[in-house]
């Protein structure tokens, strides 16, 4: 997504240049502060934030819908994250009503979680969504129904205190990861199931224990990747920290480059890197040896301008 020019960039593996999605508008596949994406069985969503909705774009491009369908209904104020769950219903962080908004597949709205007192970000994993609140800081993890499980998370400088919450992610474990640039540190828990006198189906965990804290990182954004390892980077935009065990296993620098998004290569071990200050993507190894290269900075077909966020299908 590429905030200055208002389109969606799209490549493919390879570096080759494949379209764009849109330009600065009002209309359908055109944007305004496009601010998030989401890829959920090759359908793309984009988080249109200046003209407060979601577009939903087929794989080649083509237009599909608008969330909400009706723009003289003004259900979206600031949208600036989305997700969609297995069943295709999309979750919405609205940061100026401070809600999570769901809508069914067919974009009709379905409840609201919250209000929250400064969402962030928002993760969904098999039993649920979770929200980090910094304004709170804290993590609510909510069921698809939108009743709250659990929450966890005060104010501080201890195990499973925040000071600014800037993100969380869950992996393919269920392990829970939460950013915290003031206090420096990705704090790691584990949802568990705390017994009940009487049993509860389904049975899903309903609180959350506190494993680890990687301190002295202070990042912006983090991934889990398929090595077991987390990468983040760095709150100075000068390189990607990987972390193991609970510390930095070591800083990755690329030369001449402002990391501002990273990404999972879904074909392999490597890191597809959206570089803000050269207005590229790269795909590193984890040795942060770049392995392709591809974009540059203007505004005709296939360059890039102000990117800001990046999906990988």
């Amino acid at each position: 997504a590429d905030k200055d020019l208002g389109k969606v960039v799209i490549f493919k593996n390879d570096g080759t240049y494949a379209g764009r999605i849109g330009r600065e508008g009002t209309k359908q596949k055109q944007f305004d502060d496009p601010s998030g994406v989401f890829i959920f069985g090759g359908i793309i969503y984009v988080a249109d934030t200046g003209n407060k909705r979601i577009q939903i774009l087929g794989p080649n491009g083509v237009f599909m819908d608008f969330f909400p369908p009706d723009p003289a209904v003004p259900l979206l104020k600031e949208p600036s994250n989305v997700a969609v769950d297995n069943n295709g219903n999309v979750y919405v962080l609205d940061k100026a009503d401070k809600l999570i908004k769901v809508f069914a597949p067919n974009g009709k709205q379905l409840k609201s979680i919250g209000p929250f007192k400064g969402p962030v970000s928002l993760a969904i994993d098999r039993g649920g969504i979770y929200v980090a609140d910094a304004s709170n800081y804290k993590i609510f993890k909510y069921d698809f129904e939108g009743k709250e499980i659990f929450q966890f998370g005060s104010k501080g400088k201890d195990k499973a205190q925040f000071l600014d919450i800037t993100g969380v992610a869950v992996d393919q474990s269920g392990k829970v990861y939460v950013a915290d640039i003031d206090k420096g540190a990705i704090s790691v828990f584990k949802p568990e199931e705390r017994l009940q006198a009487k049993p509860v189906r389904p049975v899903f965990p309903n609180t959350a224990k506190w494993l680890s804290e990687v301190k002295g990182v202070e990042v912006v954004k983090a991934i889990t990747a398929k090595d077991g390892k987390i990468y983040g980077i760095s709150k100075d935009g000068e390189k990607i920290y990987a972390i193991k065990g609970g510390s930095v296993e070591k800083e990755i620098k690329i030369p001449k480059c402002g990391p501002v998004c990273i990404a999972q290569d879904p074909a392999g071990d490597g890191l597809w890197v959206l570089d803000g200050d050269k207005e590229r993507v790269l795909l590193i190894d984890t040795d942060g040896k770049v392995i392709k290269q591809f974009g540059s900075g203007g505004g005709k077909e296939g360059y890039l301008s102000d990117p800001s966020d990046m999906a990988v299908s």
